[in-house]
């Protein structure tokens, strides 16, 4: 027998309400998206992201997936060329809460999700009540959730960003920066949104062994602390990347060294123990 799948509730909660225009860049991969969508046949992941110290679970991030489409580095893309990620990011947060739910139930303590937020998402003059109606549906509180800034590039009215953060946080929720350091405008952005993460992105993992990706690492770290900022480190892989990264200081990680991204619960039982008690 399979894994159990994570149950979710399924897109008729969320009808569509964008659909691929004509300047999409890929609209045969945009309309078989929305088809799927609204099928129900995309499908949400977790990942644990644990402490370093004693690899006691921090939160969880939450993914999405195509099973027999495309991967996400493919999909999401053309979700947000199309304007279809407004929908399905609703979608997802929704199944994210429910999730959290799930999992403060099994594990007897609340579990932090975070889901990825798009700059297309931050327009949505919806977002934030959303996030509000969402939060009440579940009688979850505003600090189980965080939300990650993708596509930081296509940020081009940052001050509306930063409002829209702003009444996020007041919600109680964390915001962030995902895939730190692979885009010029980050840096800028870092000193401009109110932000309390930021997410060491994988290439600078990966490039650890190296002078110049050691670095980087370093820095990023510093100017986390620098600005108050909580750094978590991606794609981490190996005992080796892990152990420089705690050498660093580096307190949060995630990646395929402690687990892969699952649709089991059952695989994340051995993590929702109460970190108060590791």
């Amino acid at each position: 027998m399979g894994e159990p799948a994570i149950q979710i509730r399924g897109p008729r909660h969320h009808p569509l309400v964008a659909v691929p225009s004509a300047a999409d860049e890929g609209p045969a991969m945009s309309g078989a998206l929305a088809q799927a969508f609204e099928n129900g046949e995309l499908r949400l992941a977790v990942q644990p992201i644990v402490t370093m110290a004693g690899g006691a679970l921090h939160g969880v991030e939450v993914l999405l997936r195509w099973p027999g489409g495309p991967g996400p580095d493919e999909f999401v893309p053309a979700a947000e060329r199309s304007g279809l990620i407004v929908p399905i990011g609703r979608w997802v947060l929704s199944g994210a809460l429910d999730l959290a739910v799930e999992l403060g139930r099994r594990a007897g303590w609340q579990v932090p999700v975070a889901v990825n937020v798009s700059a297309r998402q931050l327009e949505d003059p919806t977002l934030v009540a959303h996030v509000r109606a969402e939060l009440a549906r579940t009688g979850l509180p505003g600090s189980v959730l965080s939300l990650e800034l993708t596509e930081t590039s296509a940020v081009h009215d940052v001050a509306a960003a930063a409002a829209v953060l702003v009444a996020l946080r007041e919600l109680g929720c964390s915001v962030g920066l995902d895939d730190f350091g692979t885009g010029w405008s980050t840096l800028s952005l870092v000193a401009l949104l109110p932000l309390t993460f930021i997410k060491l992105d994988r290439s600078f993992v990966a490039a650890l062994a190296c002078e110049s990706g050691n670095k980087v690492a370093r820095a990023v770290l510093g100017l986390g602390r620098d600005l108050d900022l909580e750094v978590v480190a991606e794609g981490v892989e190996t005992v080796e990347q892990a152990d420089i990264l705690q050498e660093m200081g580096c307190r949060l990680a995630q990646g395929d060294l402690y687990a892969r991204p699952t649709q089991s619960l059952d695989v994340m039982a051995g993590f929702l123990r109460d970190p108060s008690l590791s």
